[in-house]
């Protein structure tokens, strides 16, 4: 089974786990809307939707992903808290799934990550610990401080749990798309990790739908 440079299982979420993962986020995750405007679609001649992530926890979906890898730490992992490293958006997910689910989080960021980030991911109860970005790798960081620490590694997008969480997203636009026939889902990415878990759910439900990243 392939491996990440921090450990995590690498094997592709099956929709099984997708749907697990959506069960265990009812009602902890926010059904983030998804929208449309009647002029775009009567000037495009066909149906813009757009998935409104940005109103999730925490303003991104990164949360999903998080909740759903801590939520199945055992009770002596939790005990130990989990690390991860991020400049943003996965840094404030971990922060949140962590104080909701009764563990701690310490976060490895960038010494120049925006103040922004850095002031909302510890208004989260999260520690934050800095490296140079210039000088160090963030994986030997992490690596140092879990052997450290005990804590449990919960990376941004490398591990099935994660990208299973990621992946209700699609279930939920499968959902939502009422009457629609997806032909096309563009997908912003950055790891990439939603982007493939998207394309996961959709080559199982919606196989005519084609995934774009962007």
């Amino acid at each position: 089974m392939p491996h990440s440079s921090l450990g995590q299982e690498l094997s592709p979420p099956t929709l099984k786990d997708v749907r697990d993962a959506a069960y265990t986020l009812q009602g902890i995750s926010t059904l983030t809307p998804l929208l449309e405007n009647a002029e775009v679609n009567a000037a495009l001649g066909g149906r813009l939707l757009i998935k409104c992530e940005n109103m999730q926890r925490t303003g991104a979906f990164k949360f999903r992903g998080a909740y759903n890898r801590i939520f199945q730490m055992d009770k002596a992992q939790k005990k130990r808290g989990a690390i991860t490293y991020s400049s943003g958006n996965h840094a404030q997910g971990v922060a949140l799934a962590a104080r909701v689910l009764g563990t701690s989080a310490l976060i490895v960021m960038p010494k120049d990550a925006p103040p922004a980030k850095i002031a909302a991911t510890r208004a989260l109860g999260a520690e934050v610990v800095f490296f140079d970005r210039d000088t160090q790798s963030s994986d030997a960081v992490v690596q140092a401080l879990c052997a450290k620490t005990g804590r449990i590694i919960v990376p941004p997008s490398e591990d099935r749990r994660i990208l299973a969480g990621g992946g209700t997203v699609a279930l939920e636009i499968l959902d939502q798309a009422t009457g629609a026939d997806i032909d096309s889902v563009l997908v912003p990415c950055g790891g990439g990790g939603v982007t493939a878990a998207t394309a996961i759910v959709m080559q199982a439900l919606s196989p005519d739908t084609q995934v774009f990243d962007k």
